[in-house]
């Protein structure tokens, strides 16, 4: 199974007006539009999201709740206080977890730093 999704648009195809079908795999970078009925086709760059400076400010000030939430729940931990990079394995999950919402907080923010 190759987990490709396939829909068909309301678009007519320029060739012979059939309405197109459109492929898209779950990773995909780009979305494939074709006709069934004559074999065009053409490929598209997937859409990307684009964030406004604010709506990038609000998901890195939730990067930033995240993460002391997370801190939170390891605070009391005896493995974790010696390093926080340590196999708990209660908190080791929440230690991934954090660095997640830290790298996301860096791709957010213009200076690439922690809020």
């Amino acid at each position: 199974m190759t987990g490709l999704t396939t829909w068909q648009t309301d678009d007519p195809c320029p060739a012979c007006g059939t309405h197109l079908t459109e492929v898209c795999g779950p990773a995909s970078d780009r979305v494939i539009q074709q006709c069934r009925a004559c074999a065009w086709s053409v490929t598209w760059a997937a859409p990307q999201l684009v964030l406004t400076a604010v709506q990038s400010e609000v998901l890195a000030d939730m990067a930033a709740d995240a993460i002391a939430y997370r801190r939170a729940t390891t605070t009391g931990c005896p493995h974790c206080r010696p390093s926080p990079a340590a196999d708990c394995p209660e908190h080791s999950p929440d230690h991934a977890q954090i660095e997640s919402y830290r790298q996301l907080a860096a791709d957010l923010t213009p200076a690439g730093g922690e809020r």
